[in-house]
């Protein structure tokens, strides 16, 4: 892997590693009780999660087998209102003219630009990546 790639990774990886340690100092600090293990938490009981409610369709199921289909919704929503007729004169403005030839040339060399300079530093590889090049 590249020198300049290798170092930005150890960069990372040390921001990373510090900010781990930083949490985990906090964490302590903050919270006085122990993480007690998983063996040593009670196991959870089982709770009702839903109430069980029979659908009005299967009412009389042992006489009427055959469920009844529910409502559709269509008849239970009203129909819209009738679009008011709007006078001839009212009609949708023209069109806008086409770029001119500037404009467009303009455009297409916006299109192209890159940006770069600055202080802007690449992201860190993935350790997949990281993995792959050997960091």
């Amino acid at each position: 892997a590249p020198a300049a790639l290798r170092e930005q990774f150890i960069v990372a990886h040390k921001k990373a590693s510090e900010a781990q340690a930083k949490a985990k100092k906090d964490n302590d600090f903050i919270y006085n009780e122990k993480v007690p293990t998983i063996q040593t938490l009670p196991k959870p009981e089982r709770a009702k999660m839903v109430k069980p409610v029979q659908p009005n369709e299967l009412e009389d199921y042992v006489n009427d087998p055959v469920p009844r289909p529910p409502k559709p919704l269509v008849q239970e929503v009203p129909p819209p209102p009738p679009a008011p007729a709007e006078p001839a004169a009212a009609t949708a403005p023209p069109p806008a003219p086409a770029p001119t030839a500037p404009v467009a040339q303009a455009a297409a060399a916006v299109g192209g630009m890159t940006i770069s300079g600055g202080d802007f530093e690449p992201p860190p590889p993935s350790f997949y990546e990281a993995e792959m090049l050997g960091v």
